[in-house]
């Protein structure tokens, strides 16, 4: 059960930290998270969900090291990677 509450612990706590950080209810409608890795296929988000989030963490006291740890690729801060389907 170690294991799997590691997973299940973030589906419990960030919707709560999205609506606290964006200050609205409403937000949860554009999330729809089943499990905490990020990697399943069932995880769903919006593009207007995702973009409100990560322009209010800009004010986090932690996002310059999130920022800092994305690859530099082309001159851009970018995640590398593949999205299919």
């Amino acid at each position: 059960t170690g294991l799997s509450s590691l997973f299940k612990a973030p589906v419990q706590i960030l919707p709560t930290y999205v609506t606290t950080l964006l200050k609205d209810p409403q937000i949860l409608k554009g999330i729809s998270l089943m499990d905490g890795s990020g990697l399943s296929r069932n995880n769903r988000l919006t593009t207007s969900t995702l973009a409100r989030i990560l322009y209010t963490v800009q004010s986090e006291s932690w996002f310059e090291q999130f920022f800092e740890a994305f690859p530099t690729i082309s001159g851009l801060r970018m995640k590398s990677g593949t999205l299919m389907n």
